[in-house]
């Protein structure tokens, strides 16, 4: 029932869902980051296609942005994913806590 609204939720907005994908994971099903981080991607893959498909059948797409968007989360993706199966979950914890701080700091005072 949790990951409905999650769902809802990411394909309307998709702002911070990762992160509230990632606490259910490894709170209630007890993952490690690593395996909780598939588990993420994989869930944002499949209802990014649906939330596509219906934003482009609304002809709601720039096209040439989200080419050069996708491109770069693909290389970023590969990029931090080879970084944190070299690295183990303390690296990956230190990073989304510092990450996250970051975040709530911008969106608090800017």
């Amino acid at each position: 029932l949790s990951f409905f609204f999650i769902g809802i939720y990411g394909g309307f907005i998709n702002a911070g869902i990762g992160i509230v994908i990632m606490f259910f994971l490894t709170r209630y099903n007890r993952l490690s980051l690593i395996k909780t981080n598939a588990v993420k991607v994989a869930l944002v893959g499949i209802y990014t296609i649906g939330a596509l498909a219906l934003f482009a059948y609304n002809n709601k797409v720039d096209w040439s942005m989200g080419l050069w968007l996708s491109l770069g989360t693909i290389f970023g993706a590969w990029l931090t994913s080879r970084y944190s199966v070299k690295k183990g979950e303390k690296v990956i914890k230190i990073a989304l806590l510092i990450m996250v701080s970051i975040m709530s700091l911008k969106l608090w005072f800017f």
